[in-house]
């Protein structure tokens, strides 16, 4: 079992890239070097510092000591909660800085281990930018006051009119640091020095180190909440760190895995823990797991998806119920949009987006997946009617056009003019009637249930509609071609814009040219055909396992060469090849791995995993190796989905007390074990000895069934 004390990754090079310091209160994103440089683009420069959801506390803050500022870090660790910096200072002086989040707390903990090589009296002076705005897109700060109170030994800064406080303080043992002037030190904060607070202190230092607490707490309630929090954190942080380490110990020592293969069992225990760094509870909002760091940090209905089924395969049932409740939650259960899944929800409960097509149904099947395998009949039926009406009243009656049975609107590739039938929102609209008629069946629903069985089958067929036999490969969006040229000129028009970064525009511009001469000069402009415009989204029927098997196996191979797969695994478009994303390359890894292909499954795996210690040590970006949110949610899917559901071939149905199991392991593997994981009201032991798969289980009374790995049964 992985021990939280041993779990750890230094850094000393590139420290100028971001790190998280997390609780699901509260959070601090920093450099990897001790500053607090601006960062992000949804409120420009100001998405890092330190964040208490709905709104942010400081820029940051930094230790001087004898008017010495300490400068940046030469050393950076990451631990399972907690992070920490190494600096030196003129004299000889070395100081520590690690900071955690408790958990259920909206504050920060800070401590500075300061030492010298010789005994030696100092003034350590604290200095801390606060900024007290909300979340975008209401991110304007208000009128703002400070003052120090000595009861609580600390600095009180508040936003009356918007209620927002944070309190500042610092101690060395029991002596409260002493208010002072800011004065005009140089800031390592992110904006300016209009709201600095300074707070200073005397010690003696000397092999045996100093050390100052700091801490910082608030509230977009109260000014007692705060106070309260900011108490409950300086006066308690040894015993909340006892707390969370205990906490940790048990997230740790579920769905343990020990395979052949040290990159993947390294990144598996890390993914666990960036699970954790990304759940939000947000007062009057609702709890889950929230999309990346330090861009995304709300939720989507999209990213949910994905973020659940790599939570319940990690053993993190609660995140992935509470995530998928506040989805719910912010989604309309009545009116014309009735069961429309969200695509965006800031921490304010500001709907950004209301939905794109492909969220509804992802939304059912992640629900269902959650019931397999947590057996929590509560949730299903809580969850059931929304989604009977987001399925059926929206997806299938809204979203549809006439006859057509395959849905309009966008897909997860928000590309404008991918707004017609797309093939991963037909791909994840049948796989949603499946699981629909089986939720129907659970809760008694007899007619909803014979109707999405008969739905089921149809839809899977006309899916295929978007098959081109000379491609081998499933196009983008079924479209017309008087549909598809002013889509096709209109892209063409953004040039090197189209894509991120564009490092392939003139081959292709000349792919795109080609398909508007097409569309152009056919002779039947109004009848719908498929388009390939080669996003990774082609990938989607062979991933929902919706793809005959050797429509299946020529769309992987393609997927395998190098005009859709580089380096950093599977590209967002085959067009551009500039970029892989974590999500392209993480449905890849499951699609090989539900295949019968898990050799070619675990080379995207560690196209993931060989990224650990690219942006964040222990994160896996969005963009691989090192582009987008340092920290993203969705990645975890693309490591934790394809060991356990399909390598190790886990497909519980917690409800009924059952296991099927569809184990396919690499050849290479003499060996391998997944314990601990928990499914329903048990905890399950998979042990692989290289020819067969035991399973021990901690309660009595469940069935098992383990058939031969046929390929024919996906994630939804």
């Amino acid at each position: 079992m992985p021990d939280v004390e041993t779990i750890r990754i230094e850094k000393v090079d590139d420290l100028s890239q971001p790190f998280v310091a997390a609780g699901d209160r509260a959070y601090l994103v920093g450099a990897q070097d001790g500053s607090f440089p601006p960062l992000g683009w949804h409120t420009r420069g100001e998405m890092g510092g330190l964040w208490a959801h709905p709104i942010k506390l400081l820029d940051g803050f930094w230790l001087e000591i004898d008017g010495e500022a300490a400068g940046k870090a030469f050393s950076f660790t990451v631990e399972p909660f907690a992070t920490s910096h190494e600096f030196v200072l003129g004299g000889g002086v070395g100081v520590t800085r690690r900071q955690y989040v408790p958990d259920g707390v909206p504050a920060l903990c800070v401590r500075y281990t300061v030492r010298s090589e010789q005994e030696r009296h100092i003034t350590a002076r604290l200095m801390a930018s606060v900024d007290l705005r909300g979340v975008w897109p209401r991110d304007e700060p208000g009128a703002f006051a400070s003052s120090f109170v000595p009861e609580l030994g600390a600095w009180v800064c508040g936003d009356d009119p918007r209620r927002r406080y944070v309190v500042v303080g610092a101690r060395c043992g029991e002596n409260c640091a002493r208010p002072v002037e800011a004065g005009s030190s140089e800031s390592h904060a992110t904006t300016d020095t209009n709201h600095l607070v300074a707070l200073e202190l005397d010690l003696d230092i000397g092999p045996r180190a100093g050390i100052i607490d700091f801490t910082v707490a608030g509230s977009s309630h109260s000014l007692p909440d705060a106070a309260r929090s900011f108490t409950r954190a300086r006066d308690n942080a040894e015993s909340l760190w006892e707390q969370k380490q205990e906490r940790y110990e048990g997230l740790l020592g579920r769905s343990a895995l020990d395979v052949p293969d040290a990159s993947l069992r390294r990144a598996w225990t890390w993914v666990k823990c960036d699970y954790d760094w990304l759940v939000r509870d947000v007062p009057g909002i609702g709890r889950g797991i929230t999309a990346g760091l330090e861009e995304y940090p709300w939720w989507f209905g999209c990213d949910s998806w994905f973020a659940v089924l790599g939570a319940l395969a990690l053993g993190q049932h609660e995140a992935a119920i509470s995530t998928l409740d506040l989805i719910r939650s912010r989604s309309p259960m009545d009116g014309p949009d009735a069961g429309r899944v969200i695509h965006e929800c800031t921490s304010s409960g500001v709907v950004v987006h209301p939905g794109n097509v492909q969220e509804t149904p992802r939304f059912v099947t992640a629900v269902w997946q959650t019931f397999c395998w947590t057996g929590n009949r509560a949730f299903l039926e809580r969850s059931y009617e929304f989604c009977r009406l987001g399925l059926l009243s929206y997806t299938l009656g809204r979203c549809c056009r006439g006859d057509d049975l395959l849905p309009y609107g966008y897909g997860i590739t928000e590309r404008e003019g991918l707004d017609l039938q797309c093939v991963d929102a037909a791909a994840s609209t049948a796989a949603a009637a499946a699981a629909l008629a089986s939720m129907a069946e659970e809760v008694g629903d007899e007619a909803v249930a014979a109707r999405c069985r008969q739905l089921a089958p149809t839809l899977r067929e006309a899916l295929q509609s978007f098959w081109l036999e000379e491609e081998g490969l499933y196009g983008d969006m079924l479209a017309t071609p008087r549909e598809m040229v002013p889509r096709l000129q209109r892209w063409l028009a953004l040039g090197e814009n189209l894509y991120y970064g564009a490092t392939r525009a003139g081959a292709a511009r000349d792919e795109l040219q080609s398909l508007l001469r097409r569309a152009e000069t056919d002779s039947e402009p109004d009848r719908k055909r498929p388009w390939l415009l080669k996003h990774w989204i082609v990938l989607s029927p062979v991933a929902t396992c919706l793809a005959p098997p050797d429509r299946a196996r020529r769309v992987l191979e393609r997927l395998e060469s190098p005009e859709f797969t580089g380096p950093e695994g599977l590209f967002i478009s085959g067009l551009d090849r500039a970029h892989a994303m974590s999500i392209s390359t993480g449905v890849m890894a499951a699609a090989e791995a539900a295949h019968g292909r898990p050799d070619v499954a675990l080379r995207y795996v560690r196209a993931l995993t060989d990224c650990l210690e690219s942006h964040m040590p222990g994160g896996i970006s969005e963009i691989t190796p090192d582009g987008g949110c340092f920290l993203q949610a969705w990645s975890g899917y693309g490591v934790a989905w394809p060991v356990a559901a399909h390598i190790f071939g886990i497909r519980p149905a917690a409800g009924r007390r059952h296991l099927d199991l569809h184990p396919c392991f690499p050849p290479g593997w003499s060996g391998a074990r997944l314990a601990n994981v928990r499914i329903g009201d048990s905890t399950f032991d998979f042990e692989w000895d290289g020819a067969k798969l035991a399973v021990d289980s901690s309660r009595p009374g469940w069935t098992i069934a383990e058939t031969s790995h046929q390929g024919d049964a996906g994630e939804d």
